[in-house]
């Protein structure tokens, strides 16, 4: 299984803020431990935290396994939210610090 250097980190940290515009407030994205992918919980910035996700992205909720590598991942929340697929790269990378830089090069935004 081709697993990213982000993908590796996110596996420690567990889970991050996703810093995406719109949908900043609550959304985060990590690695799930129990199913082995990385994933993201959506919600708009007007939605209650309280409620499920308005999109879960994982195995669970029926989207197919993003086998660790978070340009797929982005892709798919790109497509979940209507985002540009650099945005969302560049929201990824954001929440990375440091370690984000090689999202930010596929961004645009390095």
């Amino acid at each position: 299984m081709l697993v990213s250097p982000e993908a590796v980190y996110m596996r420690q940290i567990g889970k991050a803020p996703l810093n995406l515009p719109g949908w900043e407030r609550y959304s985060t994205w990590g690695w799930d431990s129990r199913d082995g992918e990385l994933y993201a919980q959506l919600y708009r910035n007007s939605d209650d935290p309280r409620d499920m996700p308005r999109v879960w992205i994982s195995t669970a909720a029926g989207w197919p396994q993003s086998t660790a590598v978070p340009e797929v991942l982005a892709g798919w929340i790109a497509r979940a939210t209507g985002a540009a697929d650099s945005g969302v790269l560049a929201a990824l990378a954001d929440s990375l610090g440091d370690r984000g830089a090689r999202l930010r090069e596929l961004a645009g935004t390095a």
